[in-house]
C-alpha cells in the first residue's frame, strides 16, 4: 500500500515544485471605476459646506480606498457612468468612462441652467506586488485628452466655476522586519478651470487656448497633453500601488447661467486618453497609435529584475 502512493506523493510533490516555479515574479491587480454626481441648489437654499468646491478636489476624491471593477490588463471591459437631467441629456448630463484599455475621459453639461452642481470622476489603479529578491522599475506614459471649460450666460461676480483635473498619487509599501513602511506621493498634478470671477486658472503642464469670448460666451480649449515620469522603485518583497484619476466639475451659483467641462468627448464615450507601463530601462516613447495599456504577461516580460548599485 505504501509502495503503491509513493508515486502519487512524489507527484503531489512535483505539482508544488511546479507551482513554486510558475509563480508570476510579479503580481498585478488593475481596477476601474467612474461616477456622475448633480446637486441641484434650490430657490434660497444656502449652500452647503463643500458644494464650492473651493478646494482643487473634494474630499472624498483623496480618498484611496474606493472600491473599483477588478478587470483584465488590456481587455475591452470598460466601467461607464451617465446621467441625464431628467432623462433628457439636451437639458444637461454627467458622463465618464474609464476602460481597461487604459481611456479615460470625464464631462459634465449644464443646458438648462439651473443652480446645481455637477461631476463626473474616471478612475483607474494598479498594484504591482514585487515577489522577487530585486528591485524593479516601472516608466509611466500618459495621454490626456484635449478639453474645453465653457460658461454660457450673462456673466457676473460669482456666477459659475468651470474645472477639469487629473491627478495620479501613489502608496508605495516597503518590508521592514515583518511590517510595511508606507511611503505616498503625487506624481502629476494638471488642471484648468473658470472660476468664480470668471478669471481661467490652470497648472504650468495646461496649455490653454481662449476659444470664445463674448457677452454670453467665455470658452476656453485645453490641448492633449502627453509625457511619463519613473514609477518610484519597488524594492525587493515590496507593493506599489498607483491611482489615476480625472475629474470634471460645473458649479452654477445663478439661474440662466450654463456652461461645460470636459476632457476628452464624454457626449459618445468612445473612449479618449491612454496610459502604458514600460520597464524602466526599456522606455522609449511609444506612437499614439500604440499607447494602450499592456497585457500582464508583456509587462511581466518586460519586467527584468535589477539590482540597483550601493
Amino acid at each position: 500500500m505504501q509502495l503503491r502512493s509513493l508515486p502519487a506523493l512524489l507527484l503531489s510533490a512535483l505539482a508544488i515544485i511546479a507551482a513554486d516555479l510558475a509563480a508570476e515574479p510579479i503580481d498585478f491587480t488593475f481596477g476601474i471605476a467612474s461616477g456622475v454626481l448633480y446637486v441641484p441648489f434650490h430657490q434660497g437654499e444656502t449652500l452647503r459646506d463643500g458644494l464650492e468646491i473651493t478646494t482643487p478636489f473634494p474630499d472624498y476624491v483623496q480618498n484611496k480606498s474606493y472600491s473599483a471593477q477588478i478587470v483584465g490588463l488590456s481587455s475591452n471591459e470598460r466601467n461607464e457612468a451617465f446621467v441625464a437631467l431628467e432623462g433628457d441629456r439636451t437639458l444637461g448630463f454627467g458622463s465618464a468612462l474609464t476602460g481597461a484599455d487604459g481611456t479615460m475621459e470625464v464631462g459634465v453639461f449644464n443646458e438648462i441652467r439651473d443652480r446645481s452642481y455637477w461631476a463626473a470622476l474616471s478612475r483607474s489603479y494598479m498594484t504591482i506586488k514585487n515577489n522577487t529578491d530585486e528591485e524593479i522599475d516601472f516608466d509611466f506614459f500618459y495621454e490626456i485628452e484635449a478639453g474645453e471649460l465653457a460658461v454660457r450666460g450673462i456673466r457676473s461676480d460669482r456666477t459659475a466655476r468651470a474645472r477639469i483635473e487629473a491627478t495620479i498619487d501613489y502608496v508605495l509599501l516597503t518590508p521592514n522586519g515583518g511590517t510595511y513602511d508606507e511611503t505616498t506621493g503625487n506624481l502629476l498634478h494638471y488642471f484648468a478651470g473658470i472660476e468664480f470671477d470668471n478669471f481661467l486658472t490652470h497648472s504650468s503642464n495646461a496649455i490653454v487656448t481662449l476659444k470664445q469670448r463674448d457677452t454670453f460666451n467665455l470658452v476656453y480649449g485645453t490641448e492633449k497633453l502627453k509625457g511619463n515620469f519613473p514609477l518610484p522603485t519597488i524594492p525587493a518583497y515590496g507593493q506599489l500601488t498607483y491611482y489615476y484619476d480625472l475629474f470634471s466639475t460645473l458649479n452654477v451659483q445663478r439661474f440662466e447661467i450654463g456652461g461645460h467641462a470636459r476632457i476628452g468627448d464624454p457626449t459618445d464615450l468612445v473612449g479618449g486618453g491612454s496610459f502604458r507601463l514600460v520597464q524602466a530601462s526599456d522606455a522609449a516613447v511609444p506612437e499614439p497609435s500604440t499607447m494602450l495599456l499592456v497585457s500582464a504577461g508583456f509587462i511581466a516580460a518586460l519586467a527584468r529584475h535589477r539590482k540597483r548599485n550601493a
